[in-house]
């Protein structure tokens, strides 16, 4: 072995031992190390937050009408207090004659958004988050048509639309 070698081994060693120094001081620091700050905790629980999980789907946390584990019932549409999602602002009403009763349903554009439903025959009003359902029973002796109103905010931005419901059928 000559001379040469030798010292180029010698400085080899120490720049070794600097760059493993510093790779493990990085990874201390970026573990945390076992300070009270940044330190691991194996009984930490996350705090429940108000953002969807993919686990857990409702009327609340996007469209309440897709979720692809479930197989779709008939029913399931009618039972619902949220509404149906749609790309614009529709009220579907209809007319219950047997019950003396006008159903509707809101076809709202976001979950989030506020609903507030009224009508001009025994000026019923209703509103909240999770309204999208709303009946009220018709007095006997009403005009021919009731016109029925669907507002929906988001934040504070509102839509309002109406829809006439023929009452004919009732006298």
């Amino acid at each position: 072995m000559n001379v040469s070698s030798y010292g180029v081994n010698l400085i080899k060693i120490p720049l070794l031992v600097l760059i493993l120094s510093i790779v493990l001081i990085t990874m201390g620091i970026s573990c945390g190390g076992s300070g009270e700050e940044g330190g691991y905790d194996p009984n930490y629980k996350p705090a429940k937050s108000s953002m969807p999980s993919s686990g857990n789907l409702g009327a609340k946390t996007g469209n309440a009408f897709f979720d692809p584990t479930k197989k779709k019932e008939p029913s399931a549409e009618s039972s619902s207090t949220a509404g149906k999602l749609a790309t614009k602002l529709s009220a579907n009403c209809k007319l219950i004659v047997d019950q003396m009763k006008v159903s509707c349903e809101a076809h709202r554009t976001s979950m989030q958004s506020t609903l507030r439903w009224s009508e001009n025959v025994t000026n019923i009003e209703l509103s909240g988050e999770e309204e999208g359902i709303f009946e009220f029973d018709i007095p006997t002796g009403s005009d021919s048509k009731v016109t029925v109103l669907l507002e929906e905010c988001v934040a504070t931005t509102c839509k309002e639309v109406g829809t006439d419901v023929s009452l004919s059928n009732t006298q």
